[in-house]
């Protein structure tokens, strides 16, 4: 029994360590990736949201007057998966997102997300 007991031990520690290990290619590629999206305007902002669902991204791509040019969110539910353009991001400007969002009941976790990054685009935007 207890060396039974050791080796799921063991084993579930090894699961661990594997799975942060192939973990760390992609990781790096979402950072790539998110490079990439943010020299695509003047200003940006990125955003994560947690949830007992999981994680949401948004990634908000704006003049310097506030108008929104893209919003993009992470596709699927994996850490394998890349950011996509959001078609269903309505508002035009991050001034109008966050009044909205602020204004509305109860946010997803995606509108939460969506709402720091209209947050901390306001915020850089007013500093300027």
């Amino acid at each position: 029994m207890r060396k039974e007991l050791a080796f799921l031990a063991i084993a579930l520690i090894l699961m661990i360590f594997l799975a942060r290990m192939l973990a760390v290619p992609q990781q790096i590629r979402l950072n790539k990736e998110l490079v990439q999206l943010k020299v695509r305007g003047p200003a940006s902002s990125v955003a994560i949201a947690k949830s007992l669902a999981g994680v949401r991204v948004a990634v908000l791509i704006a003049k310097k007057d506030g108008t929104i040019l893209e919003a993009y969110r992470v596709k699927g539910w994996s850490i394998a998966s890349g950011y996509a353009l959001d078609a269903g991001f309505q508002y035009r400007d991050c001034y109008e997102a966050k009044r909205v969002l602020e204004s509305k009941g109860k946010l997803t976790t995606q509108e939460r997300a969506y709402l720091s990054a209209a947050d901390y685009l306001v915020k850089g935007l007013d500093n300027d």
